[in-house]
């Protein structure tokens, strides 16, 4: 089979509901790219002010229900534990030809809340990409997702021209797409995103204030990410608890390797533990190099 794919945008409307960071990126990038005829939003009251501002050519609904109305389209990016009741609500106005989609941060929960709602039409999606704050930034997202990976979790009843459509956007927006299964897209992002927040925090945690102001890139990089809303964090920890348990054991029983080489002067097995950390960090360089810092 030979010749260039048809594109299938502009649509003729795009829903957002929860226009944050993520989901008022889209917005952003949907208008840039002019991905459809459309757009539509719903977002918390205190929040639909300025976004009214940023977004003139937005239609901001009153609820969610009216926000998907005649949607092609239709991305979640609310907490992970509102998603179900929010596609309850939507679910009389929401066409039937609608693909559904989703950017949490954790897999497992939300399809099996989500998939026996939605059927084929479901496919969960997590763009690879953001900051240690929340909220809509006008200045990140034009660039939130450029080379980001994104990554998808079809199951095996989501319908293949529901996974084309989803693929089509995020390509369309800068991302990279990959494809696998709610259980390894939750067993990896335990490891590169969920266990990182996690040590971020405890780290963060254990210093006393009285060295704050001696605190050099080294800790503040390493405890940015500690930033994070506590709220949305302790949330995604919870839900994806039995992956983030398994690799934290891994992860203090590194610390306790360490402990016990600091504790009887074992050079080499500092050593060792250094050189490794040296050889992972230069293959996540290989693969992606360190970005500038998102503004």
């Amino acid at each position: 089979m030979s010749g260039a794919q048809t594109s299938p945008f502009p649509l003729r409307k795009i829903a957002v509901i929860g226009p944050g960071l993520i989901g008022g990126a889209i917005l952003w990038k949907c208008r840039e790219e002019n991905l459809a005829s459309s757009l539509s939003a719903y977002a918390r009251q205190k929040a639909k002010a300025p976004l009214q501002a940023a977004f003139p050519g937005v239609a901001f609904a009153e609820t969610p229900a009216e926000a998907v109305a005649g949607a092609d389209l239709l991305f979640l990016c609310t907490p992970i534990d509102r998603m179900e009741s929010l596609v309850r609500e939507v679910l009389p106005t929401l066409p039937p030809s609608a693909v559904v989609t989703d950017v949490g941060s954790v897999k497992g929960p939300v399809v099996a809340q989500l998939a026996p709602l939605l059927g084929k039409r479901w496919i969960g999606g997590h763009p690879m990409a953001g900051r240690e704050k929340g909220g809509f930034d006008p200045e990140s997202a034009p660039v939130l997702f450029q080379d980001k990976t994104v990554l998808l979790t079809p199951t095996a009843e989501t319908d293949p021209t529901a996974v084309a459509l989803v693929r089509a956007f995020w390509e369309a927006v800068g991302g990279r797409v990959e494809c696998l299964t709610p259980e390894e897209h939750d067993r990896r992002t335990a490891q590169i995103s969920h266990l990182p927040h996690l040590v971020a925090a405890a780290l963060a945690a254990v210093v006393d204030d009285a060295s704050l102001h001696a605190a050099g890139p080294g800790f503040r990089d390493t405890t940015r990410i500690a930033a994070g809303p506590a709220a949305m964090w302790r949330e995604i920890l919870l839900a994806n608890r039995e992956e983030v348990g398994g690799i934290l054991a891994t992860f203090i029983n590194e610390l306790k390797n360490a402990e016990e080489a600091l504790r009887t002067g074992d050079a080499d097995a500092l050593q060792a533990l250094l050189e490794k950390a040296n050889d992972t960090r230069r293959k996540l360089e290989a693969i992606s190099p360190s970005p500038h810092k998102t503004p």
